[in-house]
C-alpha cells in the first residue's frame, strides 16, 4: 500500500513539475512547492493538479486541498 501510494505522489509532483511548480519537499501525503505565480492561484492548481486522475489507476479516489503560504506550517 505503501509504495503504491508513493508512485501516486511520485506523479502529482511530476505534474506539478511540467506546470511551472518547483517542488522542494514532500511531507507524508503532501507536496511542498515553490511557485512563482500569483499566490492566490498556486494552492488551487497543485490541489487540481494532485486530484487529477491517473491512467495506471483507473477510478482510484482522488482528492487534495492547497494552500499559499510564506513558510510551511501543518493546516488546523
Amino acid at each position: 500500500t505503501q509504495s503504491f501510494c508513493y508512485d501516486i505522489l511520485r506523479t502529482g509532483v511530476q505534474r506539478a513539475e511540467s506546470r511551472g511548480f518547483d517542488p522542494v519537499l514532500t511531507v507524508h501525503d503532501e507536496i511542498v512547492a515553490e511557485w512563482t505565480g500569483p499566490p492566490e492561484e498556486g494552492g488551487p492548481l497543485l490541489a487540481q493538479i494532485m486530484a487529477e486522475p491517473i491512467d495506471w489507476a483507473p477510478g482510484f479516489p482522488l482528492a487534495a486541498v492547497g494552500h499559499s503560504m510564506t513558510r510551511y506550517h501543518k493546516e488546523d
